[in-house]
Order: C-alpha cells, then sequence, then structure tokens
C-alpha cells in the first residue's frame, strides 16, 4: 500500500511539473516566417455582421516568399460576391470578379489592402 501510495505522489508530481518558458520574440520570428512560405487553404467564415448574415467561403494562397496573396471567395449569401478575387503582389493590387468575361487587369500600386 505504501509503495501504491508512495508511486502515486511520485507521478503526480511529475505530471506538474512546468514546461519550459518559451522566448516570445523567437516565437513571433518563427509564426512570421512559417506565414511567409507558400500555403494554400480555404476557409468557411462566420460573417455575422455581413449586410447578409451567412457563412463565406474563401479560398487563399500564398507564394513567391510572401509576395503574391490571392483571396477569391467561393461561395457567399449575395451572389454578387461569388468569384470576388483580390490579387496582392509586392504593393500591387488587383480586384476583379473571376467570373466575369473579361476581368480587368490593373493593378493599383500602394494600396496594400485587399478589403
Amino acid at each position: 500500500m505504501r509503495r501504491a501510495l508512495a508511486l502515486g505522489s511520485l507521478l503526480w508530481l511529475a505530471a506538474c511539473v512546468a514546461s519550459p518558458a518559451a522566448d516570445p520574440v523567437a516565437v513571433q520570428e518563427q509564426a512570421q516566417s512559417a506565414w511567409q512560405t507558400g500555403w494554400h487553404g480555404t476557409w468557411d467564415l462566420a460573417w455575422e455582421e455581413a449586410p447578409l448574415a451567412g457563412p463565406v467561403l474563401f479560398e487563399a494562397w500564398r507564394a513567391e516568399g510572401g509576395r503574391l496573396l490571392r483571396l477569391e471567395i467561393l461561395d457567399a449569401p449575395a451572389p454578387q460576391l461569388v468569384g470576388q478575387t483580390c490579387l496582392r503582389r509586392d504593393d500591387a493590387v488587383t480586384r476583379y470578379n473571376r467570373l466575369d468575361p473579361s476581368p480587368p487587369v490593373s493593378p493599383s500600386a500602394g494600396n496594400r489592402s485587399c478589403a
């Protein structure tokens, strides 16, 4: 009985050992570096404050070491939003609807926002 109690106490104390503290600056640099690599994902955004409330499904790509970002709305409660695309390369931003027969391809320099 004593051995079981001693073993239980030892295991409980071992489980309560604090994990080593992480350097916040190093963790932030690691996260920024990871997000600068190429990636592709699809997100379902719960947009409760939208004029027509409902989920928005969009796809995002990041490439060229973070220099290129492309966002495209795949599904939304408002049909006019479907196909809206924002392409940002360095400081040039191009917004267009991918479903239009001939989307404009004129980037606007100096505006880094896709909003």
